[in-house]
């Protein structure tokens, strides 16, 4: 297995080189804000879709505190930055004069068969007289920003068990068999204190992960061919520009064609008696901005300022403005007949 300790915050360029926890996930169609198309456009075309937003941008910070804590009560030393060291130096929990165990920031692991494999946990912790052997990943998870109702009880954790999100427990089991060490920590932020999953090696299930990794690698990247397009957003990112080819659809597909126009048309229907719930209810509203229900506002009907540039006016006055400013983009639009 090899080891770099110069990527904890790896560069679009590295992440395209191999398969990581995030990207089996995606393959194996469990990750729910990323999908196999997505992958093979970042490895292969060098497309990054990583956009964090607040919440996970939080959630980034908040690991190196995490780890932090969660150091404090193995008894480990926290190899990490200095103020975070001295931020929790008052925790009883790490008050150890001897500690056995050192917790490093994630690094890019390579797994020993399969070049392409690779592992970015959040830490990784060995012991301290000999740090070259991982004993454990540790991931770090804010559920504020995922779907709370998908995570169950602390503890030990397995892929039929279901008490953490699919994807997570695809992560850590790739991180596992890319680490070679036979569990991970999976500590997750709460209000009052960090929640503790374990993951223990499951050999069944990494062939599953290790077959799905080979196949999309072997028959996808290799050969240069995108996988099946598996949203609507993977269709358009494939098939951004339209040529003037006209294709026979054959009868399954025509039948779908039937059916969307059905349920456009069912679309139509309600969004007329949702207009007429609407006017019924601001209706009765008249000029009031708000409206209650015993005491609980129900609904709110309120005014403000829209400004618009008025684009024809624009280009007539002031043509040269408005070449340097307008963006021309190409879009397909979709119609049916």
């Amino acid at each position: 297995m090899e080891i770099s300790n110069q990527t904890a915050n790896l560069a679009p360029i590295e992440r395209c080189t191999g398969l990581g926890g995030h990207d089996i996930a995606a393959i194996c169609g469990v990750h729910p804000f990323r999908t196999a198309v997505q992958v093979y456009q970042e490895k292969v075309e060098r497309i990054s879709t990583f956009d964090p937003n607040y919440a996970q941008r939080r959630a980034l910070f908040l690991e190196e505190f995490m780890g932090a804590e969660f150091a404090a009560e193995k008894g480990a030393y926290f190899e990490n930055k200095y103020y975070i060291e001295q931020f929790i130096s008052n925790n009883p929990l790490n008050q150890v004069n001897s500690k056995p165990y050192v917790l490093k920031e994630g690094w890019k692991i390579v797994h020993p068969e399969y070049e392409f494999f690779h592992a970015h946990p959040d830490f990784i912790l060995t012991e301290e007289e000999d740090q070259s052997k991982i004993l454990k990943v540790v991931e770090c998870k804010d559920p504020r920003w995922l779907d709370p109702t998908e995570w169950g009880v602390e503890g030990e954790f397995s892929v039929s068990s279901r008490t953490v999100p699919d994807y997570i427990t695809c992560q850590v089991a790739w991180y596992c068999m890319v680490a070679g060490c036979e569990e991970a920590d999976l500590i997750v932020n709460d209000d009052s204190a960090l929640r503790h999953y374990i993951y223990k090696r499951n050999p069944d299930f990494e062939s599953i992960l290790i077959n799905a990794g080979l196949q999309f690698w072997m028959n996808h990247y290799v050969k240069r061919i995108p996988p099946d397009a598996g949203s609507l957003h993977d269709v358009h990112s494939l098939y951004p520009v339209a040529s003037e080819q006209s294709i026979e659809l054959e009868g399954e597909i025509f039948n779908e064609v039937i059916a969307l126009k059905a349920l456009q048309a069912e679309i139509k229907e309600l969004e007329k008696k949702v207009d007429e719930k609407k006017m019924l209810i601001q209706k009765r509203m008249g000029k009031a901005s708000e409206a209650t229900f015993n005491g609980v506002r129900v609904c709110t009907w309120k005014g403000y300022e829209v400004s618009r540039v008025n684009t024809s006016n624009l280009r007539r006055d002031f043509p040269e403005i408005y070449d340097e400013l307008v963006e021309k983009t190409y879009q397909r639009r979709f119609m049916l007949k």
